[in-house]
């Protein structure tokens, strides 16, 4: 028996009740094909599907209408409501997702949530006030890749580091956002400062402040000094991986810093950028998301506004 109603369930289909329905509304193949915007035959094959289901006739023809038969009848007042229900469902979905809170969570680095995500957050909000947009304030990438594994946030804007790049193949996936340019900002009145142009022995020469030795945008920077030969005279007068924290050394006059500075970063005063992206490779940022998970529509809707955001940065 179970078998048999199993059967019968896969066989009886929505949309040959609505074809029925429309047929005796209508009282013609044709026109319930035409208010449908499907076929006479796929109406006609609807409607003959359910008479076999039900081993009944339910139309027969009086001239050239078509009418219900009593069997028909009796299934046109229980299929109705049925049809309606469904057609309303969407209707009533809606409203009452626009009655349950919606929260987006996103894990980022402090420069990031400085920088990147300053005007994507205020632009978001504008558009979507009915979403909840929490942001998680971290610098280890090992709790940015927990807190996506474990859903407790939706995404992760992340420079692209070993670390990171190992991790997509079993637990993120990452997709390249934009980039940072290799950047020397200087106090105002160093000697470089004047400079239009920089080599990389002009860098060599004072002592920097430096992103953390075991980042992959450091090692990027020795490998370029190596290949010069000019690693051993590096002096690093400072290692700090939170560019405000840099910044604010710069402008306090510490001295100059080397690091992957976000284009729309504010100015400290003081202070006096030079790009040396010829010098330096940039930073890649990416957005980071959990592998294999689908994205909560609210993330797929702060990501389109990411691409769009960068888009006009780039025009």
């Amino acid at each position: 028996m179970s078998t048999t109603r199993i059967h019968r369930y896969k066989e009886l289909h929505l949309g040959q009740l609505r074809a029925f329905c429309e047929c005796v509304r209508y009282k013609s193949f044709s026109a319930a094909a035409r208010a449908l915007s499907i076929s006479h035959a796929s109406v006609w094959q609807q409607v003959r599907a359910l008479e076999r289901e039900y081993q009944v006739a339910l139309l027969h023809r009086r001239g050239r209408e078509m009418w219900p038969t009593d069997d028909g009848l009796l299934l046109l007042e229980m299929a109705s409501s049925v049809v309606s229900s469904v057609d309303s469902l969407r209707d009533a979905f809606e409203q009452r997702r626009r009655t349950i809170p919606r929260t987006l969570i996103i894990v980022a680095t402090p420069g990031a949530i400085v920088a990147e995500l300053a005007q994507p957050v205020v632009a978001f909000r504008q558009r979507h006030d009915d979403i909840q947009l929490k942001l998680i304030l971290s610098a280890s990438t090992e709790q940015m890749l927990d807190l996506l594994a474990s859903g407790d946030a939706d995404l992760g804007i992340w420079p692209n580091d070993p670390a990171v790049v190992a991790a997509s193949h079993r637990v993120v996936e990452i997709e390249p956002w934009c980039e940072r340019p290799a950047t020397l900002v200087l106090p105002e009145d160093h000697p470089l400062a004047k400079r239009r142009r920089l080599a990389l022995t002009d860098i060599a020469h004072y002592p920097v402040i430096l992103p953390d030795a075991g980042g992959s945008w450091r090692r990027a920077v020795d490998d370029v000094l190596r290949a010069a030969g000019l690693l051993d005279r590096l002096q690093v007068l400072l290692e700090n991986n939170i560019s405000l924290a840099t910044l604010r050394f710069v402008s306090l006059g510490l001295g100059p810093a080397l690091l992957p500075l976000p284009r729309n970063l504010f100015a400290f005063p003081h202070t006096k950028a030079l790009p040396v992206d010829r010098l330096f490779p940039p930073e890649q940022i990416t957005i980071v998301r959990r592998r294999g998970a689908t994205p909560r529509p609210q993330a797929r809707l702060f990501t389109e506004l990411l691409t769009e955001e960068l888009g006009a940065r780039v025009s």
